[in-house]
């Protein structure tokens, strides 16, 4: 089964691996009501598509393919899931092993499944791997400097008013390219998005 990565959007200048949102989501979170990642689905082909790249994520192939199709990509830097999230424990052990494999590229995910995260899963992340923590829901107070990291890399939280991307402060600066501020360990830690 072919495994679908795009390499970027008008945002993102990267790899970019994505699977169905929602359906593998953490259940009953408020950001379903206003997940990003349904927009795109308008499009006759995305559906279709990152259904296919779920089934591939349940081939006892997968790692093999996975490593085999970033192999051909020259871009070093890989978003998991700007749709979808990590869905298993299996499935995480299984981006591990392709990220270990993968020393030269630079791995990057949002995920709500602090669930799924646990400390001792966290002990075994690789180096490649930064792995940010989106918080739920839509902040609209000034408490984002409070939130704790805990175990993660990096927090991101969306913002009624406030944001401190870089590239959504000036168009002209593309993800991956002009800013690393998401796969970056070091810096700013606290990841704050305009609701757009």
């Amino acid at each position: 089964m072919s495994i679908f990565i795009s390499n970027g959007n008008s945002k993102l200048k990267c790899n970019i691996f994505d699977l169905p949102c929602i359906k593998t989501c953490k259940p009953n979170l408020t950001c379903h009501k206003y997940c990003y990642a349904k927009k795109s689905l308008r499009y006759p082909a995305v559906g279709p598509c990152r259904e296919r790249n779920l089934k591939a994520t349940k081939l006892k192939s997968f790692v093999k393919d996975m490593i085999q199709a970033l192999s051909k990509k020259r871009n070093n830097i890989v978003r998991i899931h700007s749709s979808g999230d990590f869905y298993s424990v299996g499935y995480i052990k299984k981006w591990f092993e392709i990220m270990r494999s993968m020393p030269d590229k630079k791995f990057y995910a949002y995920t709500k499944r602090d669930d799924l995260f646990t400390k001792k899963m966290l002990l075994d992340k690789p180096d490649n791997f930064t792995l940010i923590f989106s918080f739920d829901g839509i902040k609209d107070s000034d408490d984002i400097e409070t939130l704790k990291i805990h175990k993660f890399d990096k927090i991101a939280v969306v913002h009624k008013t406030k944001s401190n991307c870089p590239a959504q402060l000036d168009s002209k600066i593309k993800c991956g390219v002009e800013c690393i501020k998401c796969i970056d360990k070091k810096g700013d830690k606290v990841i704050i998005f305009k609701k757009h």
